[in-house]
């Protein structure tokens, strides 16, 4: 059962199995930086300070092929709205750069924070990163994030990350800036974004260097993988692995799908 699954401590940790059971990983979506993102064309929450989920994990693999700022993932308060005024949450990368901030994760507005320093996300090369959410912890701990299964990096955080915004008005987008004054949209690959309710170890998810099959673990709540993406004529359509949160593509070309893989 999930219950005798989970791990000792506050995560849930795990073995991935390397293969089997269907499981491959042979591809990846290929951004171009200017107006390639997937949408969920709906509402999307998952964080709620009153109990729906105060524990969440965000896990995805990102490969960035320019130096600068690019958005990972976000979720702006309208679904036809861009506003960083309004972000549910958002997560973006500085790549290329070993100075000042090189990640950050927002909620709520601009003042809401957790900044990663210092760290060097590299370009050309594939990175795993790891998000944990607690909105039980004390309020400097509420964020942490990790890089390719290793401990928790140094940061700064601001703000006490309570999600007061309406939970049910934001889009899930994928590659795109929610903000339209700060970065741009994600230059690179991105490949396996998956979301947990609870608290998964960077460890797990990084599984060794390469993706492995997380629908073993029972906390996931959401999955997009490009495997499960298929062109229609016209756009990708990628279907949720796990939950009921498809995706499709905005401006994509066929050949954004690539076989780049961790």
């Amino acid at each position: 059962t999930p219950a005798q699954l989970k791990g000792v401590g506050i995560y849930n940790s795990f073995e991935i199995p390397a293969g089997g059971g269907g499981f491959a990983d042979t591809t990846s979506f290929l951004y171009d930086g200017v107006d390639d993102y997937l949408d969920s064309n709906t509402t999307y929450s998952v964080l709620d300070t009153y109990g729906t989920s105060s524990k969440v994990t965000f896990s995805v693999w990102v490969k960035p092929t320019s130096a600068g700022g690019n958005w990972i993932f976000g979720n702006p308060r309208g679904v036809d709205t861009t506003n960083w005024g309004y972000l549910q949450f958002g997560f973006y990368i500085v790549a290329g750069s070993s100075s000042g901030t090189t990640m950050s994760f927002i909620t709520n507005t601009q003042s809401q924070y957790t900044r990663v320093s210092n760290t060097l996300v590299p370009l050309n090369v594939w990175s795993h990163i790891c998000i944990q959410v607690d909105l039980t912890a004390s309020y400097y701990n509420r964020t942490q994030v990790y890089m390719n299964g290793g401990s928790a990096l140094p940061k700064t955080s601001n703000g006490t990350f309570t999600f007061l915004q309406t939970l049910s008005s934001g889009a899930l987008r994928i590659g795109e800036n929610p903000n339209t004054t700060a970065y741009g949209d994600w230059n690179g690959n991105i490949n396996e974004f998956a979301i947990f309710g609870d608290l998964v170890s960077p460890t797990t998810l990084y599984n060794g260097g390469s993706a492995g099959d997380l629908s073993t673990i029972p906390s996931i709540l959401n999955w997009w993988r490009s495997e499960n993406g298929t062109w229609n004529g016209s756009a990708w359509d990628v279907t949720d692995a796990i939950g009921s949160v498809s995706l499709n593509s905005r401006n994509m070309v066929e050949a954004a799908r690539v076989a780049d893989v961790p």
